[in-house]
């Protein structure tokens, strides 16, 4: 089978040579990105990552299905003329209404907002203001542009969806926010789990466009509050604020089940002070960040790899949609991570082919798999590309 040859996401990094840090900057981009090969190859995004200037070929703004132009906006760059020329080109190219290629701009110095009116026309992500060193900076940019990468993935699998949706529709859907649903325990002996979802629900709200359930805020009145909890569940990405007594609550447990039966992201947040009685399976499987009680400063970490969570969630489903059209009439249930037994839930009764995101599953995990489901046939994605 041939996939179209455009990924589902491009992103092009414009930066002035002058700009002292810029390679390593350049380098944070790519490697988060395209993927470290110092890291898991789990990690690895795999979406291709390009530099270009005035000095090089034009910015191809059909290299992805999405384009990201990450724009490194120093001083040097804002006073140079023929650069700053350049980028009003690349700007305007960007401006479509099918919000399918996007220019992110960076401010690393305040001249930068009025190097020129078409550019500042578009908002800028504000390095310059930022509390905190270049490492938390460097987080907190790399986050912003996942999530707003996120946008331009839900926009175009929406578009893809309903071919003759109105172009106000999708700018509708761009402008909403990634929904993250906080699932914590308020039956903590020292009432850590209320505390830490309230501290990063807090965070959440401190201006960078991210909405949130907390059920103590978020329950409307006069409606029943097991069916707005299961609803928002399956809206959006899932953090579970694991704390001592989180395994043991009937509610928490009701919640991580749907949000996998749901294949919706998840990660956990590991906040455990002494013990667990029972740890509870069906966390496994899914990120895991420290998040100890009163470190405020770990939040924008586990924030950030949740939101990353929900970018490899679009860029898989973006996959799948274009998978699907190749495939035609394939019959393949496609899961969001590495298969689980509990990814049975999703699998035909008969058996079938299941698809799921690279790497290839482990041989040992693929085994056991076989002897409970040997009817289910499991296929990373670049094993079925391969094979179909």
């Amino acid at each position: 089978m041939t996939l179209p040859a455009r990924p589902p996401l491009a992103v092009t990094v414009v930066r002035h040579p002058d700009f002292a840090g810029g390679e390593a900057m350049e380098n944070h981009l790519l490697a988060h990105f395209t993927g470290d090969p110092d890291r898991a190859l789990g990690e690895r995004l795999g979406v291709p990552v390009e530099r270009r200037g005035p000095d090089t070929i034009p910015v191809d703004l059909q290299a992805g299905e999405t384009v990201a132009v990450v724009v490194l906006a120093d001083a040097a760059l804002a006073t140079d003329h023929a650069w700053v020329a350049w980028l009003e080109g690349v700007v305007g190219a960007c401006d479509t209404p099918d919000l399918r290629a996007r220019p992110f701009l960076v401010c690393l110095d305040k001249s930068a907002l009025s190097m020129s009116p078409t550019v500042g026309r578009f908002n800028f992500l504000r390095w310059d203001q930022w509390e905190g060193d270049d490492a938390a900076k460097t987080l907190q940019m790399l986050t912003d542009l996942d999530y707003q990468c996120c946008r331009m993935l839900r926009a175009w699998i929406s578009q893809r969806a309903e071919r003759n949706r109105a172009c106000r529709d999708a700018f509708a859907e761009y402008l909403s926010n990634v929904q993250l649903f906080l699932s914590h325990s308020k039956h903590d002996g020292d009432g850590t789990g209320g505390a830490l979802a309230t501290a990063i629900r807090n965070h959440l709200h401190q201006g960078s466009g991210y909405d949130s359930f907390f059920d103590v805020h978020d329950i409307p009145a006069g409606l029943p509050f097991d069916t707005v909890l299961m609803h928002n569940v399956r809206r959006g990405a899932f953090l579970a604020i694991v704390t001592d007594s989180y395994s043991s609550r009937e509610w928490c447990r009701r919640e991580v089940i749907e949000a996998k039966r749901a294949g919706v992201p998840m990660m956990v947040a590991h906040a455990v002070t002494d013990r667990e009685e029972r740890s509870l399976p069906y966390l496994g499987n899914v990120p895991v960040v420290r998040l100890d009680a009163g470190r405020t400063d770990r939040i924008p970490l586990v924030v950030g790899r949740l939101i990353r969570e929900v970018l490899k969630d679009h860029l898989w489903r973006c996959r799948c949609a274009l998978a699907r059209a190749a495939a035609k009439r394939a019959k393949v249930t496609f899961v969001p991570r590495t298969p689980e037994l509990m990814a049975l839930a999703a699998v035909r009764r008969g058996g079938g082919l299941v698809v799921y995101p690279d790497p290839p599953m482990a041989e040992e995990e693929s085994r056991l798999f076989n002897e409970v489901a040997p009817r289910v046939r499991l296929l990373s994605f670049t094993q079925w590309l391969a094979q179909a």
